[in-house]
């Protein structure tokens, strides 16, 4: 028979685990998103482009990036693996 700290203790690692796997797949999400906005910027012919079209996607590239970036420490940081304190 479980105590009840044992069932607390099931819940919060399940949870955990929840929570590990969704950060997962907003960082596998975003790191596909910008392979694919990489990949349409590689093919566009820039002298057909209006003016501020080019500026506009390297904002969203850099927003993107810098998204992933926070959310990778974030990330790092609850888990417990921060590369900076490993170095």
């Amino acid at each position: 028979m479980m105590t009840y700290l044992e069932k607390f203790e099931r819940k919060v690692t399940h949870t955990l685990l929840v929570m590990m796997a969704s950060v997962t797949m907003l960082i596998i999400s975003v790191i596909a998103v910008v392979i694919a906005i990489t990949r349409k910027i590689a093919v566009l012919d820039i002298k057909e482009l209006p003016e501020g079209t080019l500026l506009g996607i390297a904002v969203m590239l850099f927003t993107l990036t810098f998204g992933h970036q926070l959310v990778g420490r974030s990330h790092q940081e609850k888990v417990g693996h921060n590369s900076e304190s490993s170095t």
